[in-house]
């Protein structure tokens, strides 16, 4: 009897503890976040930690901690914590938060657990390494003070900052840990201390805080997050220090904290006297008169907006060579300049309908149109711009710093556009339906397959060319040619800057990209490959020279000049592969250019391109988002990036 009811007693003692295990089911539990450190100097150990589980956490669920290989653990809640730690809401499918306890000795490793219910075994663990930082590190202290200024550099706010190798101070915070302290003995001081690119927050680096003292005051995180010192640091001083005590694993720790102004700059605001102004036109037609083809030379009249369609030049009667056509474009020229003050362009057309004759074409007129661009005798023409029958290949003879040749094949049957040029039929295919755009300068090839209404869908308002404009008051222009970039400067744009100042260049100007520089000496410009340089490297320049400098400014283009094409063009969807059809068509206004759209822009805005720092440039900054930049100085930080802060204000100033 006793042994029947023994053997019941076991079975539902057993159903029990089944039921028990069945109801713990192990789920997709994750680590998402385990570092723990350990301050030697400090005598702390602190955890971080964050778990993730997509089916949430229960409230019987524990997580647990082990020093000792998971022989002995305890819920993280068993110790006395020695720092502030907020309970941090991760949401139901989230555990995290953050610890800090005295601990002493080196440790290597700990162990960290979930157990699904503190009653039950089944768990979740992971061993993780300890990142020890002992007193010979360069950052030893886990936490350091620092002061900023407000927008007027007059008042000081202190703040506190975590330094936990691979941790944010942002996420240390929002994990929980806080870190009360405590400021006293406040000074002002006239000189700027040495950026520490170990410690650049310069907490703890020196034991004497000397200076003019700001009265009896005591700061720190007992006055709440904005703790700003209402005293004005006036002028004549560059930052204030202070004495901090702080808690850790050894009681009291003091050392000297420091507070910067921020860096004093002022944008350069000068706009270029460098100009530019429309260029008087010299049009001329260079021609196979015994084999003209009538309505592409007409279309090619009227899309460089001539005037006449003669001929001015037969390129089939025996004369064709280079010294012909040298002399005949210099009497042209010539004429031309006498009857005008301003930059001369030369704008030529030439026609002819058999593509076997474009290379000797290109060649001659190529060596032609060099010599007049490289001044051999000839007046200044400040620009060519060909309008070619066929896309040419490229030569030597149109390499021309003041040479557009439309169009010009490039590489596996394409052409070019923007700067080696034509403005081509826009076509793309939806479905059975062709969209047609007509084209601005289309080939002889290209011409032959449009229809009448592509042909002449365009009308062209103005053809147009931009030169740089010699100054008014004396000096010339300077052009400088280096890597394919041409650069040009006015004399009189001049920026001086002193060895103590630094710059500032902001790629995020309209124009930012376009502007260059060259360096200005005792013997006048600085010549050799460094000649000129796009301003963005102007910074680094300065600071590497040291020096009191004097830069010439100016622009870095593709051609020194501008060809601005402005038309109405119409577009056509109808049946793909049809030469004509019926159509739904759409007119627009539009403006191609060839070459940089700046310099059309009277005056050339350079203002806020660069901005100069007159004094404080190696203290830290603010950035666009109000984030204190404590890893390098400003000269450094600020060197090619936008100086745009958004500085602290005490409430009610």
């Amino acid at each position: 009897m006793h042994r029947w009811i023994f053997s019941i007693a076991s079975f539902l003692f057993a159903l029990t503890a089944c039921r028990d295990k069945v109801g713990l089911l192990r789920e997709p539990l994750h680590f998402a976040l385990a570092k723990p450190f350990w301050f030697e100097d400090e005598s702390t150990f602190f955890l971080f930690y964050q778990l993730d589980n997509p089916q949430a956490f229960r409230p019987e669920g524990s997580l647990e901690l082990s020093f000792d290989q998971g022989e002995t653990w305890q819920d993280i809640g068993f110790w006395t914590y020695l720092h502030p730690h907020e309970e941090v809401d991760c949401g139901r499918q989230s555990l995290c938060g953050s610890l800090s306890i005295r601990w002493t000795e080196p440790i290597a490793s700990v162990q960290l657990r979930y157990r699904y219910h503190r009653d039950a075994e089944l768990a979740e663990s992971q061993s993780i390494p300890v990142v020890s930082v002992h007193r010979t590190s360069p950052l030893r202290r886990s936490f350091s003070i620092y002061g900023v200024f407000d927008a007027m550099n007059a008042y000081v706010q202190w703040r506190g900052r975590h330094s936990f190798p691979g941790l944010s101070h942002e996420e240390a915070e929002a994990l929980g840990l806080r870190r009360p302290y405590r400021i006293t003995g406040i000074r002002a001081q006239v000189d700027s201390s040495e950026p520490d690119r170990i410690n650049p927050s310069l907490y703890g680096t020196s034991s004497d805080c000397g200076g003019a003292d700001l009265g009896p005051h005591t700061m720190g995180s007992e006055q709440g997050a904005d703790s700003w010192l209402m005293v004005r640091v006036g002028p004549a001083f560059a930052q204030v220090c202070g004495w901090t005590e702080v808690m850790d694993g050894e009681g009291s720790y003091h050392a000297v904290a420091y507070g910067r102004k921020n860096p004093v700059v002022e944008n350069i605001v000068q706009d270029l006297q460098l100009a530019f102004t429309k260029a008087e036109q010299v049009r001329l037609i260079f021609a196979t008169c015994q084999a003209v083809s009538q309505d592409y030379l007409d279309y090619q009249v009227d899309r460089l907006h001539f005037t006449t369609n003669r001929i001015d030049y037969c390129m089939d009667q025996g004369n064709f060579n280079r010294e012909t056509i040298v002399s005949f474009l210099y009497e042209k020229v010539l004429a031309a300049r006498q009857n005008t003050g301003q930059d001369l362009a030369l704008v030529l057309i030439l026609h002819y309908n058999l593509r076997e004759l474009s290379p000797v074409i290109v060649d001659v007129v190529g060596q032609s149109l060099a010599a007049i661009a490289n001044g051999e005798q000839f007046p200044r023409v400040a620009a060519i711009f060909v309008y070619d029958s066929f896309p040419a290949v490229s030569s030597s003879g149109m390499t021309p710093t003041s040479l557009i040749w439309c169009p010009t094949e490039v590489q596996d049957g394409e052409t070019s556009t923007l700067s080696s040029c034509a403005f081509q039929p826009s076509k793309f295919v939806l479905g059975p339906l062709e969209v047609r755009s007509a084209p601005v300068l289309p080939d002889y090839e290209s011409f032959q397959e449009m229809d009448d209404a592509q042909k002449w869908g365009a009308k062209i308002d103005e053809f147009a060319i931009y030169t740089p404009r010699e100054p008014d008051s004396g000096g010339r222009l300077t052009y400088v040619r280096a890597n394919d970039l041409h650069y040009v400067f006015n004399p009189f744009d001049q920026l001086p800057i002193l060895a103590r100042e630094s710059l500032s260049f902001c790629p995020l100007h309209d124009f930012a990209q376009v502007f260059a520089y060259q360096i200005l000496t005792q013997r006048g410009i600085r010549g050799g490959s460094e000649a000129a340089s796009s301003v963005s490297l102007l910074p680094m320049e300065h600071r590497l020279r040291n020096e009191d400098r004097v830069y010439n400014l100016g622009l870095r283009l593709q051609a020194p000049f501008l060809v601005s094409v402005r038309y109405t063009t119409s577009s056509a969807i109808g049946p793909k592969d049809f030469v004509s059809y019926i159509s739904i068509r759409g007119q627009q206004s539009l403006t191609d250019e060839l070459g940089e759209a700046a310099l059309q822009n009277k005056p050339l805005p350079f203002r806020s391109v660069l901005t100069k720092c007159t004094r404080y440039c190696q203290h830290p900054a603010f950035d666009e988002t109000g984030r204190y930049i404590l890893n390098g100085p400003w000269y450094e930080e600020f060197a090619t990036r936008c100086y745009q802060p958004q500085l602290p204000r005490p409430e009610g100033r």
